[in-house]
């Protein structure tokens, strides 16, 4: 019994591994069963017991995150569709977090009109 709670520990510490995705390697792992989740979460009733690792990152994730409760739905719609193209694309899960980084990260924005090269040079002028 001593050493649950350093295996507890360890399996916590491998679950906030920073990496960008996860890979994923358990046999029980669907996305139509992680895409359920999300669905369940967005509207607000989950009705499961039993989780994959990636579902467990997204609730962890999710828990950790500061979103509105008002923005949870929409922002968990758009995870679902960024997870599904790079689920297709490179047959991992993308964090939550991640995503989260990436959808707060400043957008880059052309420069104001002021900064912009003038069409006509100058010497034209």
């Amino acid at each position: 019994m001593a050493g649950q709670p350093a295996k507890s520990r360890k399996i916590l510490r491998d679950l906030w591994s920073g990496a960008h995705s996860l890979t994923v390697t358990d046999p029980r792992f669907t996305f139509a069963s992680f895409s359920q989740l999300v669905q369940e979460l967005i509207s607000g009733t989950v009705r499961r017991h039993t989780f994959t690792q990636p579902e467990l990152e997204l609730l962890l994730d999710l828990q950790n995150s500061r979103i509105r409760k008002s923005s949870k739905p929409d922002v968990l719609r758009r995870y679902l569709r960024a997870a599904h193209t790079q689920f297709a694309q490179q047959g991992s899960i993308l964090r939550f977090s991640n995503f989260m980084e990436r959808e707060n990260a400043p957008k880059s924005t052309p420069p104001p009109a002021m900064f912009a090269t003038p069409a006509v040079p100058a010497s034209v002028l």
